[in-house]
């Protein structure tokens, strides 16, 4: 499932199943009422994966709800996947460059890398700079249309989205290889980027410690950044599997639908629509 571009977004997704996939939810500058809630998430390369690019337009993304889902064992190797589910490959809810986005009450387990993690996301190539917070709340409607502020090449470089101000609250995660929960970038200051943590059911976290480095409410009773760090090499540095065809991946048999017993075999119902028209007065 893909939302992108968009913000606000006005979009729900609830009660769905996605597996499979190269990303079970994938939403490139997307945001604002956008609930992804109440859904499974599982045997992708990657579960959840809300990102920021200039290669699309409306970014950053934003102000995204990730509420009461189950995410677990996405790290399926034979499946589809483009560049950026082949990087993600192992993790459950990644927030890679998106911002102001609310995780919580999710049940995520069984990942290779990071049950949720709040990473950068490097754009090589890139066609503008990361805009100015204060851009934020403007409507997609307003700036799609908008040329780049910077154009030149030279001055773009390798553009970094971070993560900045979400709010990762009241998950339970366990069961992953790097961290349950963890937060890097590739600048130094990780308490600038205004990430919290709060309530969690966890047993590790990267950095350590992490829910006193950065708590969503009160003072931190922590301060070392530097202890158990999130290792961002570690999450793109294995060879991967590559991709799979899509109409050769294997994909598990389609259950029953409660909704349609029989479906085969079952007789249509009579129309309850005339058999034809009535005639025009006139």
């Amino acid at each position: 499932m893909y939302i992108g571009q968009c913000y606000p977004c006005d979009a729900v997704i609830d009660d769905v199943v996605s597996e499979y996939n190269g990303l079970g939810y994938s939403g490139t500058n997307s945001g604002g009422n956008l609930l992804i809630v109440n859904s499974i998430f599982r045997f992708n390369r990657a579960g959840i994966v809300p990102n920021s690019g200039s290669y699309e337009l409306c970014y950053p993304g934003r102000d995204n709800t990730i509420v009461g889902n189950t995410v677990y064992g996405n790290q399926q190797p034979d499946t589809p996947a483009i560049d950026v589910a082949l990087l993600a490959m192992g993790n459950g809810i990644l927030v890679a460059g998106s911002n102001r986005n609310v995780v919580a009450r999710n049940l995520v387990y069984d990942h290779e890398r990071v049950g949720i993690g709040l990473v950068p996301f490097p754009e090589e190539e890139a066609n503008d700079g990361v805009p100015d917070e204060s851009t934020w709340d403007t409507p997609c409607a307003e700036v799609r249309d908008d040329p780049p502020a910077i154009t030149d090449p030279d001055l773009l470089g390798l553009v970094l989205w971070d993560a900045m101000q979400n709010q990762i609250v009241d998950n339970v995660v366990s069961d992953s290889g790097l961290a349950d929960i963890g937060v890097g970038s590739l600048q130094p200051d990780l308490a600038g980027l205004g990430n919290c943590f709060a309530g969690n059911t966890i047993t590790s976290s990267s950095p350590l410690e992490l829910e006193g480095l950065a708590p969503c409410e009160g003072d931190p009773t922590a301060t070392d950044w530097t202890a158990g760090a999130l290792d961002l090499g570690a999450l793109i540095a294995a060879a991967r599997p590559p991709s799979v065809d899509y109409e050769t991946a294997p994909t598990p048999e389609p259950p029953d639908q409660p909704n349609m017993p029989d479906a085969a075999t079952a007789p249509a119902p009579e129309s309850t629509r005339p058999s034809s028209a009535p005639t025009p007065p006139g």
